[in-house]
């Protein structure tokens, strides 16, 4: 074997070992929130009535904060606003996301965790853990004219909501990071046999 060929199987065994080496952990819970129902209000400089509203956050569930047992947990995460007609908005920074709160009532959904203000939510009949899957449909409720800032469409301000809302907590799986790792394995090893099929041709 020439020594072109013995830098090539080498330089291919250094891409496996960094494919190993350098993946990384799985997460422990990706879980998926959602919130929908039907709004009124204006984000930045454009108005919307009645229209359709899904509220999403991609989240850990090794994120979940218990801040009263039974009471309140909430997790916060990149959340977006999709609004029919308008477009899809990203909340900016990480103090929003979802929460769960039994006050007598309970309720679930999207909230201002700094302001502990909720942007779109529904009365639930259970208190809802954070950490597994959930659905519940009810009457949307919101806190009306209260401006949520910043998004990247501009303030966000919910007037008015109609009809009835839906949340939504759907956990995912997340590829393991040794499958992602022998699938680049078998693609080196393809190209390995290749290389070795033609420098036997070469030399024949």
């Amino acid at each position: 074997m020439g020594f072109k060929a013995l830098r090539f199987l080498f330089a291919m065994s250094v891409c496996a070992i960094v494919i190993v080496a350098g993946t990384p952990s799985a997460s422990a819970g990706l879980i998926t929130y959602t919130q929908t129902g039907t709004a009124t209000g204006t984000i930045g400089s454009t108005a919307f009535t009645d229209a359709a509203v899904t509220m999403t956050m991609v989240g850990d569930t090794a994120n979940v904060s218990t801040v009263t047992p039974g009471t309140l947990i909430e997790n916060a995460g990149t959340t977006t606003i999709n609004i029919a007609g308008v477009g899809t908005a990203t909340f900016s920074g990480d103090s929003f996301g979802v929460f769960s709160l039994s006050i007598g009532s309970t309720f679930a959904g999207f909230l201002d965790i700094t302001h502990s203000t909720g942007i779109l939510f529904v009365g639930t009949s259970s208190f809802y853990d954070g950490v597994s899957n959930y659905t519940h449909t009810g009457t949307g409720q919101i806190n009306a004219n209260t401006v949520f800032a910043t998004t990247s469409l501009g303030d966000l301000k919910l007037t008015g909501v109609s009809g009835t809302s839906t949340f939504t907590a759907t956990l995912g799986v997340v590829p393991e990071p040794s499958c992602l790792a022998l699938l680049g394995l078998g693609g080196i090893g393809l190209m390995m046999a290749d290389a070795r099929r033609r420098l036997t041709k070469a030399t024949a």
